[in-house]
């Protein structure tokens, strides 16, 4: 598998892998090096790309039509053309992928485990505590709406959020009157529980998981984000992945707005 990184994060764990075909407008890298993706597009050979924060629908929807899977690090709702990315996408039959690198973290899938499995019940609120940097209520809080569809597989039907610069808390409510608390901030945490019969809570910075206080996973720490583009490479295999695909994007992506919307007008969003 051979990837084009186009202004992607991703160009050191690609290279990792052995997959890093070339990348366009980076400087200082042993790849060969684009100016433009219609160039690499002409120029050189590859089966996907992994498109940054600044790559837009003008320059991703080409690479879909010549037949190159795309993994887009933005979220669904920063592409005003998701919808037209999607048809092409579909009308290729290539892959358009969003980034969750948590849905690929251990901790995480430990309790998706337990909440499938019934492990200790039926599942009854999810809680996140999630610190980043940029907007709140779009940048940081999108990962955990995703990461509560990932755990319940549901999403929402009505959301309740109050935020600010450097806060965020997002109410979500789902069917079987299950709820999700997300609170957001600027500290240096990632955590997770869940509520079945017992607690069950994950540091996913450590990837250490418990269950009513006693440890049921941790270990070697496994880096979520090289995990998710192998995920991709998988999934361009024709693997089973966890990557997410661009409905499951796009209604993650649904419920944000309604929470940046439900921040700004003080009031419930139905969805």
């Amino acid at each position: 598998m051979r990837i084009l990184q186009m202004g992607s994060s991703y160009e050191k764990i690609l290279a990792e892998m052995g997959a890093l075909a070339a990348v366009c407008g980076t400087e200082n890298t042993p790849a060969p090096n684009y100016p433009t993706p219609a160039e690499a597009l002409e120029s050189e050979r590859f089966d996907g790309v992994a498109a940054g924060p600044l790559c837009t629908s003008a320059e991703i929807i080409p690479m879909l039509e010549a037949k190159k899977h795309v993994f887009a690090e933005n979220p669904a709702y920063l592409h005003a053309d998701w919808t037209d990315m999607t048809d092409t996408a579909r009308k290729n039959r290539v892959i358009l992928a969003c980034s969750y690198p948590d849905r690929f973290n251990p901790a995480l899938n430990t309790i998706r485990d337990c909440i499938k499995n019934k492990t200790y019940g039926d599942l009854v609120t999810m809680q996140f505590w999630r610190g980043g940097a940029g907007r709140m209520m779009e940048d940081v809080s999108i990962h955990c709406m995703d990461a509560a569809f990932w755990l319940s597989g549901m999403t929402p039907h009505v959301v309740f959020a109050r935020g600010a610069d450097n806060h965020a808390t997002v109410m979500a409510g789902y069917d079987n009157n299950i709820t999700t608390v997300i609170s957001c901030s600027r500290a240096a945490i990632s955590r997770v529980s869940a509520t079945l019969n017992v607690t069950v809570s994950a540091d996913l910075l450590s990837q250490e998981t418990e269950a009513d206080g006693r440890q049921i996973s941790g270990g070697k720490w496994r880096d979520p984000r090289l995990l998710e583009m192998q995920g991709f490479a998988d999934a361009i295999n024709g693997k089973k992945s966890h990557i997410a695909c661009p409905q499951e994007a796009a209604d993650t992506a649904r419920a944000a707005r309604a929470a940046l919307l439900s921040s700004q007008k003080g009031i419930p969003v139905y969805l």
